[in-house]
């Protein structure tokens, strides 16, 4: 009984992942909801760590900040209280980051008090790739995010730019696809953002193209 859960929560989370690239967010949401149901009752602290950072994701994908915080915040609470290292730290790491920034760039959320918690949990995340190097290439496209956000283009485009480099190197097509949109979309760079949207077209995370396009 126990491998059937473990089998359906992986299942679970598989499914959340999918219908996040998909753009199909509420799904995803209801999969990684139940994924964290059944970490619960396995216990496997490392997955509901994943699935509750996966949650985060696709509550900010559909402007649900306070349950986006809610979600990060058990997260925190697991980590702490079950000492949970690894991937999924990094996973959350990433997932708290992005909340912030999504957060600060739409309101009615107050951008300052967003803003100052995407610069807490930036350093977090930017150590955090030393032990969780495939989630590089993201972290510096938040990182370009982040500085867009406080006015600063130069230091935004040298992120991104960070950001290609590394996705190209690593073969993380998304990663490229969705750096090479935003940077096209803020910067006003047409031959950029079609080259994003393309490569994104061809992986089948639409969903992520029309989450940046927002």
């Amino acid at each position: 009984a126990m491998q059937d859960t473990e089998a359906a929560c992986i299942g679970e989370s598989l499914f959340g992942l999918a219908g996040r690239w998909q753009g199909v967010w509420e799904e995803a949401a209801a999969h990684y909801q139940r994924a964290v149901v059944l970490a619960e009752q396995i216990p496997d602290y490392m997955s509901l760590v994943e699935n509750l950072a996966g949650l985060a994701r696709c509550q900010v994908r559909l402007g649900h900040w306070s349950q986006a915080r809610e979600a990060l915040e058990a997260a925190e609470k697991a980590m702490t209280m079950h000492d949970v290292k690894g991937d999924a730290l990094g996973k959350y790491r990433v997932s708290a980051f992005e909340t912030a920034l999504w957060a600060a760039e739409h309101p009615p959320d107050s951008q300052s008090e967003w803003l100052a918690q995407a610069q807490r949990v930036m350093a977090a995340a930017q150590r955090q790739t030393r032990a969780f190097r495939s989630a590089e290439p993201e972290v510096w496209r938040l990182c370009g995010h982040y500085e867009w956000l406080c006015g600063h283009p130069d230091a935004a485009r040298t992120w991104w730019e960070k950001s290609l480099a590394v996705a190209e190197a690593m073969d993380h097509r998304v990663d490229w696809g969705m750096t090479a949109l935003e940077m096209g979309i803020r910067l006003g760079d047409p031959a950029l953002r079609e080259q994003g949207q393309a490569r994104l077209e061809e992986t089948g995370a639409v969903g992520e193209m029309a989450f940046l396009r927002s």
